[in-house]
């Protein structure tokens, strides 16, 4: 019976990343693409600032996440063994590395480049993905997790810009499908010696246990009830702050940059948005 196990989800890969996701996503259909974004039925890209940046983002993120798996054993079982701390950041680190280097390999693969945006993105999903699993699994599991991670982002990105999605910071395909991806694949890979160490429960993953098959239900019930209840309160509030207007800014302002309007200059003068679209200097725009 589902009664038999409770819902698994280590440090919020359904409550954090799944839910936020889901925010995101419901919030880039209501806000609607960026000017430019789709033009003739065809998909134009639109540089971020700073790749650099991105990436010292990513590394700082990475290593936060260590404090926010790693502390989670604690919440679970304040007297836990120091092994169970250092699985979790074992763990987070294999499935971070897998997911960065197989997105790696998805984005040379697809396009012939490095694209070193869509690696730093796939660290991101790897975390994302291992958040809710990292301590009910070895090792080997959180790598595989990885694994899939790297490979499920950009494909994710992509079918968002097939349906006309313009999300800019991929947080629908990074955040909603792993976080999601995670709490199914742990109703696999859910070691019962791991589950019973920090919740004294007696369930575990389909590989290990015949009630595996109720941790699944258990699982799905819940990300089923949680989205649906979240995607609900979304959908209402970006609902009201449509009416109300206060979305996104005028076309002026989105073409000339909200710092060029509110600031008098831009954060990044060699990043024009206006030469993106073929439309001369954004120096010297006033409201």
């Amino acid at each position: 019976m589902l009664s038999s196990c409770r819902v698994l989800d280590f440090a919020g890969g359904l409550a954090v990343h799944a839910l936020g996701g889901l925010f995101g996503l419901i919030g880039a259909v209501a806000v609607g693409p960026r000017l430019g974004r789709f033009e003739n039925g065809a998909v134009k890209d639109l540089p971020g600032h700073d790749m650099a940046f991105v990436t010292l983002g990513t590394f700082m993120l990475w290593f936060g996440w260590f404090g926010f798996n790693s502390g989670s054993v604690y919440v679970y079982q304040p007297t836990a063994p120091s092994s169970a701390v250092q699985l979790v950041a074992m763990n987070t680190t294999l499935s971070a590395s897998s997911a960065g280097l197989a997105s790696l390999a998805v984005a040379c693969w697809w396009s012939g480049t490095y694209d070193l945006r869509v690696c730093c993105n796939g660290v991101l999903s790897g975390l994302v993905i291992v958040t809710g699993i990292c301590g009910f699994v070895d090792p080997w599991a959180a790598a595989v997790c990885g694994l899939i991670a790297g490979v499920v982002y950009p494909l994710s990105s992509y079918a968002l810009l097939r349906l006309g999605i313009d999300d800019p910071l991929d947080s629908s395909a990074v955040h909603l499908v792993n976080g999601v991806m995670g709490l199914l694949l742990l109703s696999f890979l859910a070691k019962p010696q791991h589950v019973a160490l920090l919740t004294g429960g007696s369930c575990g993953g389909v590989f290990y246990t015949r009630v595996g098959w109720s941790q699944l239900g258990v699982q799905v019930l819940a990300i089923t009830l949680t989205l649906a209840v979240g995607g609900a309160a979304a959908a209402l509030l970006f609902y009201v702050l449509r009416r109300l207007n206060l979305l996104r800014v005028d076309q002026l302002t989105e073409l000339a940059g909200i710092d060029n309007i509110d600031h008098g200059g831009p954060a990044y003068p060699e990043f024009n948005m206006q030469a993106l679209h073929g439309m001369g200097s954004t120096h010297g725009v006033v409201r």
